[in-house]
């Protein structure tokens, strides 16, 4: 069944991450060897999903982050609504890092990337210079999403990445003003210069798309101070890009 797993990958593109369509399963949670139709209609009818065994876990291969379609790095909301993107351009950007997906659509720069430029060349070259399926943990393994990414940073393990963690003060905001997805110096400020304070680990679902098939997803809160000295709270959202 292997080949199913990545032959479903092209077909979940067009439908967005994680969308299985109107079949019999939903859940994540299965027995192991189990398999379901994938409910996606027309030359796809037959398509079927395998359960599969993943960091001890038995679930659905299609809902896992390795065999899912779209990438999942985290955006920071202001202003707590849904993150405004534009439509993909002609621009590439290795979100995988893996050269599977090179253009999507992309976050207006009032909800910028949370980034670290982990190799300091003052840009933002690819996805592992985000926080999300693109991003390798201590372990090797890639991140089933931003929130499992960032949590590594979280060095008194309090479940904040805030200035007692030694990482916070290297984490910058890429709010690509033209959208050529290319985390230039002149698009790139610290949390400091945001005014944010901290960011939250805890997360939860919450499934939003577009007709794009890009789905927020895994959402925290974050706290920032205003520019009138207000504390306000805002949302981190980790974004599942479909491929265009």
């Amino acid at each position: 069944m292997q080949w199913l797993k990545w032959s479903m990958v092209g077909m979940l593109a067009s439908l967005g991450c994680d969308e299985k369509g109107d079949g019999d399963g939903g859940d994540d949670e299965c027995e192991l060897g189990d398999t379901m139709n994938c409910g996606l209609g027309g030359e796809h009818a037959d398509a079927e999903d395998e359960c599969i065994e993943h960091e001890g876990v038995a679930m659905w291969g299609c809902s896992v982050a390795e065999f899912c379609a779209c990438d999942t790095p985290l955006v920071l909301s202001f202003d707590g609504a849904e993150p405004r993107m534009g439509e993909s351009a002609s621009a590439a950007f290795d979100i995988d890092v893996a050269g599977g997906c090179l253009t999507t659509d992309w976050p207006e720069a009032s909800t910028p990337w949370l980034a670290l430029d982990r190799d300091g060349d003052g840009a933002i070259a690819d996805g592992r210079e985000l926080f999300g399926s693109g991003t390798r943990l201590a372990s090797g393994a890639r991140a089933a999403h931003g929130f499992a990414a960032l949590a590594e940073l979280d060095d008194n393990t309090d479940g904040l990445i805030d200035v007692r963690d030694a990482g916070f003060g290297k984490l910058v905001l890429w709010a690509d003003d033209d959208l050529d997805k290319r985390g230039r110096a002149g698009e790139l400020e610290s949390l400091a210069g945001a005014r944010v304070l901290s960011l939250e680990l805890g997360w939860h679902s919450d499934r939003r798309c577009d007709d794009r098939g890009n789905c927020g997803i895994e959402r925290a809160a974050f706290t920032w101070i205003d520019a009138g000295g207000s504390l306000r709270t805002g949302e981190i959202v980790d974004l599942h890009l479909a491929c265009q």
